[in-house]
């Protein structure tokens, strides 16, 4: 089930994802609590036995608002107090599941200490990692929170008709899942909610669905004029003459896809729609584009083709380099390896052009005048640069590693110069190299 979190963990994770492992670490942790039998957790066919009630009677309480409770190895978190004979709401927020536990049912209404609540929700990072591999729901819920069964065993899942959101990365990582179903309210879903589901093949969506519709594994709007996701799309991809807009992360992580042609309608790729398509050798870029936000294509390792329509008078494809019409401007070359030398019409590197290629050597002629942010990030085989001359922009403003031009370099990184007389001083390319880099910069001056 981790093969697809250890391949982004391979091109070292977003700040969403590194954001996920240290929620994941924290949910490791043991939820004590007792009570009442609400939630079956099955391992195989075994039936766990009810967790003993509170021994002291009169210190037993009914939670409130924001208190944690665990049922059956389930823990809920309080969102509305009961009133009366009106039971309150629960929302699903985390587990100690044992891990031969392989199924799980979440119950229509859940008891603790005589007091009864509606479960309402599956929270934030409720099953993430689990080793469940289906999950039932006795009746209705409402929401599926971020990253609530990411990187856990599911092989399938049909959403109950309630739920009216998905939240971000839902289901991501889910090397098992299979096949999505997706309910009759369902009116908002992450456009990351699938993502790295190297397994799934099928989505579906209730046909009286309002605001979703799904074919060949790929998630649109009822209209199919934005494409959301898609995640469960493989081998060759052509996107509908009907579909004039890509979600961002629309193909993010799937690694079945072999190439895509994006029609004649699309006038834009939003940043990372392509992020880590492995399998991507091809991508068909029709006359009506005019933008590409970033590099949409981070981590295509594979693709060595950018086939531009001759009509289209922003970009042209230089075999495995996107660039600009007039060859000035390098936008992406995301399959890039061993040495280099960029080609001699080329003035600007772009953002995160070669992120995550597999460059050993890089020579930087006297022709490039600009190299953008995390144009060489995560290069992390790269070994020595050469600048063939030293008046050239650099990016200034790092906020983020991620933000470095040779971001995640290896340990030591080698940089030739001219030799200079100001070599080192305040402002010279020496300093704004090694703000450039979280590495030790050896500089040799020639």
């Amino acid at each position: 089930m981790f093969s697809g979190f250890f391949e982004k963990y391979n091109h070292h994770l977003t700040k969403l994802l590194t954001a996920l492992l240290v929620i994941l670490l924290l949910c490791g942790t043991v939820f004590p609590g007792s009570g009442t039998v609400a939630a079956q957790a099955k391992s195989g066919t075994d039936t766990e036995e009810a967790e003993t009630p509170a021994a002291d009677a009169e210190e037993a309480k009914i939670p409130e608002v924001g208190e944690d409770f665990t049922v059956s190895r389930i823990r809920y978190t309080v969102i509305a107090a009961p009133d009366g004979d009106t039971p309150g709401k629960v929302a699903v927020t985390g587990n100690n599941l044992k891990k031969k536990t392989t199924s799980v049912t979440i119950p229509w209404i859940v008891t603790y200490n005589g007091g009864r609540f509606f479960v309402y929700e599956i929270g934030d990072y409720a099953f993430v990692g689990s080793g469940i591999t289906s999950i039932d729901f006795e009746d209705e819920i409402y929401g599926i929170g971020e990253y609530a069964f990411a990187m856990s065993s599911l092989e399938s899942i049909i959403i109950p008709e309630t739920v009216k959101e998905i939240k971000a990365g839902a289901f991501a990582l889910c090397g098992s899942l299979k096949s999505v179903s997706i309910g009759r309210y369902t009116t908002a879903v992450a456009q990351n909610a699938f993502s790295y589901c190297d397994s799934l093949s099928e989505i579906t969506v209730a046909a009286k669905n309002k605001s979703y519709s799904a074919d060949a594994g790929i998630l649109y709007n009822k209209k199919k004029t934005l494409l959301i996701s898609g995640a469960g799309a493989s081998g060759d991809v052509v996107i509908p003459a009907t579909v004039k807009k890509l979600s961002a992360y629309a193909f993010e992580g799937n690694h079945k896809i072999t190439s895509v042609d994006l029609g004649t309608v699309i006038t834009r790729i939003p940043e990372d729609a392509f992020y880590d398509c492995s399998s991507l050798g091809k991508i068909v870029i029709g006359k009506n584009v005019t933008k590409i936000t970033g590099n949409p294509f981070k981590y295509c390792s594979s693709l060595k083709t950018f086939d531009i329509d001759e009509e289209n008078t922003k970009y042209k494809g230089a075999g495995p380099m996107l660039c600009s019409s007039s060859g000035l401007s390098l936008y992406a070359y995301p399959s890039a390896k061993g040495s280099l030398v960029i080609p001699s019409s080329v003035k600007n590197i772009g953002e995160y052009a070669f992120c995550g290629s597999a460059l050993t050597e890089l020579l930087i002629p006297s022709n490039v005048k600009t190299v953008a942010k995390g144009a060489f990030y995560d290069c992390t085989d790269l070994e020595e640069v050469t600048f063939e001359k030293r008046k050239i922009t650099l990016y200034p403003d790092i906020a983020s590693t991620e933000d470095m031009i040779f971001g995640n370099a290896k340990p030591y990184l080698v940089i030739v110069l001219p030799y200079s007389k100001d070599a080192g001083s305040a402002g010279s390319i020496e300093e704004t190299l090694k703000l450039n880099c979280p590495s030790t910069v050896i500089i040799v001056n020639k």
